[in-house]
């Protein structure tokens, strides 16, 4: 289930619009029996709801990353998002991720050179991630 706090349209009984659009998306991005709230719902309900942040994610069809919350600690798979900005996922994901990288890395430097380009830890983590969310769709 996805919630978010924003107006919509209303036309012949149907309703429209951004709010509806990013609630939408973030349902997507979860799995079955998971709460995700948006940081505009999230500070609505403050400290009333137990909230888990999952971290800054890009969803379909939105232009910016969302910080997405989770209701509840209940374990869920990575969400099914198209990336994820390293260093936002819950901390215990992200260190479990950083290690792995970490440990592939070995003794070699603190980058990567992929296709000519410069890779740190903190981009390797990010496509880990968003790899990590691609397979669990």
């Amino acid at each position: 289930m996805g919630v978010h706090t924003g107006t919509a349209e209303e036309r012949a009984g149907n309703y429209f619009g951004r709010t509806l659009n990013r609630t939408a998306r973030m349902m997507s991005a979860g799995h079955g029996g998971q709460i995700m709230v948006s940081d505009a719902t999230a500070v609505l309900v403050g400290d009333e709801v137990p909230l888990v942040d999952l971290g800054l994610h890009r969803l379909a069809g939105l232009p910016r990353w969302v910080r997405v919350w989770q209701v509840g600690s209940k374990h869920f798979p990575v969400l099914r998002t198209l990336g994820v900005v390293a260093g936002t996922l819950p901390e215990a994901l992200d260190a479990e991720v950083r290690i792995a990288v970490e440990e592939s890395l070995g003794d070699k430097s603190q980058s990567l050179i992929d296709t000519g380009r410069s890779m740190s830890i903190d981009d390797i983590v990010a496509l880990v991630c968003s790899e990590l969310a691609s397979i669990t769709t």
